[in-house]
């Protein structure tokens, strides 16, 4: 059976509606009721064709009352799509890339889906090889329904920590909110499966306003303790210390009044454990944006347990 006898074939069931024999319940919401209607379908196709599935999407639909977004997108689209394939990457448990697909109904509806890579093993299949099965789970798949989520979390003003998670992609997320607000848009995310599932979310005003807050920075001083190895001493009295030996281990640059560092016989790859005057700018996730660590003292021995 060809892709596009089952696209056809497909499109033709969606248009039709679900089909009364399956079953749901009541208090289905509308997103579960039109799962349900898209999984029985393609169940029915799959008795003719068992690797049939849906074309996976991830669409974003963009709307305004007060801005003509039809005719300003098309110049927007530089600026809006990098921070939406950043905040899907980022939640994605695979390296993923998004690409937009399409753009539809007056310019205003976003279409991505993953861009695709060539297929690994086409050789011919003989006894030993599995039969091929449909593929209803995909990288795309787990990274949307994580936007999903955090958007409603987002809605539902969740508590800092529990977003802390997602960090990276609550900023990019910012990025893509920043310029939705230029043009006074907001955003309706859906996503549909190759399995049949759909899940829609709203980004009102108020989760646009709780990420602003998110993202807000504060200043703050206190004491902090420092323990690793020093990398670098600079004249200028720098020391950058190291605080652990992975690649990504954090490294913090101790500042000191002028002549300390010679005065103490600093040596690179020495390990050190100092007490240190820390200005920090944080965000409403508790991510240090800046820091400042100057030099106090040796660090006081860590009570015993």
């Amino acid at each position: 059976m060809s892709t596009t006898w089952r696209e056809k074939l497909l499109a033709n069931l969606a248009e039709e509606g679900p089909n009364p024999d399956f079953e749901t319940d009541a208090a289905a919401t509308a997103d579960e009721f039109d799962s349900a209607a898209r999984r029985f379908n393609l169940e029915a196709l799959r008795e003719l064709d068992p690797m049939s599935s849906y074309a996976e999407e991830l669409r974003i639909h963009l709307a305004s009352e007060t801005y003509p977004l039809r005719a300003a997108l098309p110049a927007s689209l530089s600026t809006l799509l990098p921070p939406v394939q950043s905040v899907v990457a980022n939640l994605a448990e695979k390296t993923l890339e998004l690409e937009l697909s399409e753009v539809s109904a007056g310019s205003t509806v976003l279409h991505f889906r993953a861009r695709e890579t060539e297929s690994e093993g086409t050789g011919e299949v003989d006894e030993q090889t599995p039969l091929p099965t449909p593929v209803d789970e995909t990288p795309l798949a787990t990274a949307a329904r994580a936007l999903l989520e955090l958007v409603n979390r987002l809605e539902n003003h969740a508590d800092a920590h529990a977003l802390s998670v997602w960090k990276d992609a609550v900023l990019e997320l910012g990025k893509f909110t920043d310029e939705l607000q230029k043009v006074d848009a907001y955003a309706d995310f859906a996503w549909f499966g190759r399995s049949g599932e759909v899940r829609r979310m709203h980004l009102t005003q108020s989760g646009v306003e709780y990420l602003d807050a998110l993202r807000q920075t504060k200043d703050s001083t206190t004491s902090q303790r420092i323990s690793g190895r020093i990398t670098e001493l600079k004249e200028s009295g720098h020391a950058k210390v190291k605080t652990g030996t992975q690649r990504n281990a954090p490294a913090y640059d101790v500042r000191f009044p002028p002549g300390k560092i010679t005065q103490m016989g600093l040596t690179i790859g020495e390990s050190v454990h100092w007490l240190v005057n820390a200005k920090l700018r944080k965000n409403g996730l508790g991510e240090v944006m800046e820091g400042e660590y100057t030099y106090v003292g040796p660090a006081p021995d860590e009570p015993a347990n």
